[in-house]
């Protein structure tokens, strides 16, 4: 199967540990870097998840959470009232 170069490789370390029953715990920097790319118009999930050794359902799961999500935060407006003297 042929990598079409639309989604960079990660260079970093992916699994920070593995515990006894084989289940990996991955680096934050990695799940992060990996949601961002998933996000990205026109990326396959299920590929993106193959090429890095991740199962599909967990990064989707990833992807559900949230607070992987990288970039600009949304910032709300905010009124301020002056106050009154009491």
């Amino acid at each position: 199967m042929q990598d079409s170069g639309h989604t960079p490789e990660w260079s970093g370390p992916k699994v920070e540990r593995t515990l006894r029953n084989g289940k990996h715990i991955y680096f934050s920097t990695f799940k992060a870097w990996l949601v961002e790319q998933a996000s990205r118009p026109g990326a396959s999930v299920a590929g993106l998840a193959l090429r890095n050794g991740v199962n599909a359902n967990l990064l989707r799961h990833w992807m559900k959470l949230g607070h992987w999500q990288s970039g600009t935060p949304t910032l709300l407006p905010v009124t301020v009232l002056a106050q009154q003297p009491c």
